[in-house]
């Protein structure tokens, strides 16, 4: 397919220069972020077939409630709990999307010119229920267009009458000079208040690090949970040492004072329970599906949702 707001031989003419290799193409709109798939000639019944099964109304499995892990304080130094929190062992956002889903369909793109591999984003079935699920993988640093990508699919979801799932495991946001000059702090900002103005269910799960105003945008839903081995701080335990001590290797001490485990949280107010047992698909998908039923029927959802994160924080 050619794909342009003008032809190419209008480019030609307006800009004086013909088109440089790939523009105007499919493979070049999917690489900015412009559409959400490439798919061939032979594979468009297929495709189809697929977003209307995701998109099917919902059959839902029955499952039980699942049960609160062991406090972790007692047992764990929090910086033990901090280097399990970013071990490469751990699976990534991406992953967790395709091992807690029956089927997906990826998302791609935030409509401006940025694909963002930071956030994986998809259409999906979690135990017979439908869901957008956004996902940030802890490999890359989220910058703007991860920020719109995310308000995008919020947007759809809000169209779909689908409930949003957000699964948080990143560092922090990109701090870089571009992504600072492509207004990071705007697009954190536009995504909290999108999340916060959503009229759908929204459960976030901290399934890893949940670093700073890059983690806190995806996470203010109705429900947050965290896992046993997760954490989540306004800061990084190193950086609050550079900030405190001026030595970042003061990092353990930092961690043990900032409160960040899954146990801390809990007792704080700010997540409404932890999630035990091993971080894999079968246990993930359960803990999904079991907070999105007790959530289908509550009324003033986004009214509730404000007044929680703007005046309490917490459960």
């Amino acid at each position: 397919a050619t794909i342009g707001f003008a032809g190419p031989r209008l480019v030609k003419r307006f800009t004086g220069a013909p088109l440089s290799p790939g523009s105007h193409t499919g493979a070049g709109a999917m690489e900015n972020g412009l559409v959400d798939a490439i798919v061939s000639e032979n594979d468009e019944g297929p495709w189809l077939r697929a977003v209307l099964d995701v998109l099917a109304a919902d059959a839902p499995d029955p499952v039980p409630e699942a049960e609160a892990p062991p406090n972790d304080r007692a047992e764990r130094d929090p910086w033990d709990i901090v280097e399990t929190a970013r071990a490469a062992t751990r699976p990534s956002g991406r992953e967790l999307v395709t091992l807690m889903s029956d089927a997906f369909i990826e998302l791609h793109g935030d409509r401006a010119g940025t694909e963002d591999p930071a956030l994986t984003a998809a259409v999906c079935r979690i135990r017979g229920r439908r869901a957008v699920v956004l996902a940030l993988n802890r490999n890359h640093a989220p910058g703007p267009g991860a920020y719109r990508k995310a308000r995008r699919c919020l947007a759809l979801a809000d169209r779909l009458a689908i409930p949003v799932v957000t699964l948080v495991d990143t560092r922090g946001a990109d701090p870089s000079e571009r992504s600072e000059a492509g207004g990071i702090a705007w697009e954190i900002a536009a995504t909290t208040e999108a999340m916060l103005s959503a009229q759908v269910p929204i459960v976030s799960i901290v399934t890893g690090e949940g670093g700073s105003g890059g983690a806190l945008a995806l996470s203010v839903g109705d429900v947050l949970l965290a896992h046993a081995g997760s954490i989540f701080s306004v800061i990084a335990p190193e950086a609050a040492a550079e900030i405190l001590w001026r030595d970042a290797d003061r990092g353990p001490e930092a961690a043990r004072m900032l409160r960040l485990t899954a146990t801390d949280l809990i007792e704080l107010g700010i997540a409404d329970g932890a999630i035990g047992g091993p971080l894999d698909g079968p246990s993930l998908a359960a803990t999904v599906a079991y907070h999105l039923d007790l959530l289908r029927d509550e009324a003033s959802r986004a009214t509730a949702r404000r007044d929680r994160w703007r005046n309490k924080g917490g459960p």
